[in-house]
């Protein structure tokens, strides 16, 4: 009992370490595109800062299993430098009751990362999402004033507004001109409205009574239609919206809908805790260490290694979206590689010592 909770102190404190540099170097680079998207859409910054608290609580549980993995590594580096580790097998402590100890901190830690990938970054990203939604909609009339041309998406049209209509979203007098590959839409219409889409955040303007021009290339000519109502979208749909609209679905919502993509998102929310804890263990065999290499030497190969797994389950994931994966085995596939090589790891020694013993005298 004393080796075990003086185990489970070495590898928490080296765990809480990595975890905050990790949250400090995440935050930095989300700040860095939050200050883009802000001074794209001119995002308020009390927004900036609440997207920012729901993208580090969104990333938790990416970062909390390779925290772990690092701490562990970093934990067991220092007692084999420090001839800990030797110190322990001569005491006969065996190695089984090490790992026992890294399990018992694994499962835990992987626990808290399941309620966090099954309920809690699904609602912080549905919550961002509405966050960003409804502050871009806000921001995208407070930017309208009258009587003067303004871009829309990135160069690709302009928009004119004669005059404010009542309520928070109400336009008058609307011009829009979106240039396509194939020519332009030119909108006139007595009255508009902002709207966004709730479950997909895309952004949009409403014309009622208005006219519709289909401007063709040069020589081509045009065509002229007349609505009551028309919704032009100001942010196109895609691949990447609908895979962000299902990372926001909670849980219960892809279990009633399974279909590839809700399966593979949820075979990934599963993938998270399943990765701290195949990771932990893998950690003890590659602690293993010389005492003169030093209690970081093996830093630099867990990484690789973390690279390659998260990389092949991303893989695995799209592939099982695709239809190119059955979702049986799926991303299982995956874990059960790196659970044989984490057993394989663990008991080498034991087979190296054995074959040693089975060897003939000379």
């Amino acid at each position: 009992m004393i080796v075990r909770r003086y185990l489970v102190r070495e590898i928490v404190l080296p765990f809480l370490v990595v975890a905050l540099i990790l949250l400090v170097v995440f935050a930095g680079h989300r700040v860095a595109l939050l200050l883009g998207d802000a001074l794209a859409s001119g995002l308020p910054g009390r927004v900036i800062l609440l997207l920012l608290g729901l993208k580090l609580v969104y990333s938790l549980d990416i970062i909390l299993p390779i925290a772990l993995y690092l701490g562990v590594l970093i934990a067991f580096g220092r007692l084999y430098a420090d001839l800990e580790m030797t110190a322990l097998r001569a005491c006969g402590v065996p190695e089984r009751r090490i790992v026992g100890a890294v399990t018992l901190v694994a499962v835990v830690f992987a626990t808290g990362i399941a309620a966090l990938a099954l309920y809690v970054k699904p609602w912080a990203a549905q919550l961002g999402d509405r966050v960003r939604a409804r502050a871009q909609s806000v921001s995208d009339v407070a930017a309208v004033a009258p009587g003067r041309f303004h871009e829309l998406m990135g160069g690709r049209g302009v928009v004119y507004v004669g005059a404010l209509g009542p309520g928070a979203r109400g336009l008058r007098d609307v011009f829009i001109d979106r240039r396509g590959r194939f020519g332009d839409q030119v909108y006139l219409a007595q009255r508009g409205r902002h709207f966004s889409d709730p479950r997909t955040g895309r952004r949009a303007i409403v014309l009622e009574d208005g006219l519709r021009y289909d401007v063709a290339p040069p020589g081509g000519g045009y065509r002229v239609a007349r609505f009551a109502r028309l919704t032009t979208w100001l942010q196109e749909g895609g691949e990447g919206a609908r895979d962000r609209q299902r990372i926001a679905l909670p849980t219960a919502r892809l279990l009633a809908a399974p279909t590839r993509g809700n399966l593979a998102e949820l075979e990934w929310r599963l993938s998270m805790p399943a990765a701290a804890l195949l990771l932990a263990l893998l950690a003890v065999p590659l602690s293993r260490m010389n005492p003169r290499q030093g209690r970081f030497a093996r830093v630099f190969t867990a990484i690789l290694v973390y690279a390659v797994y998260y990389n092949l389950l991303g893989i695995a994931k799209s592939w099982v979206a695709r239809g190119e994966l059955g979702v049986f085995p799926g991303l299982g596939l995956i874990h059960a590689g790196m659970l044989f090589a984490a057993v394989a790891l663990l008991l080498w020694p034991r087979v190296v010592e054995r074959l040693r013993r089975m060897r003939p005298a000379p």
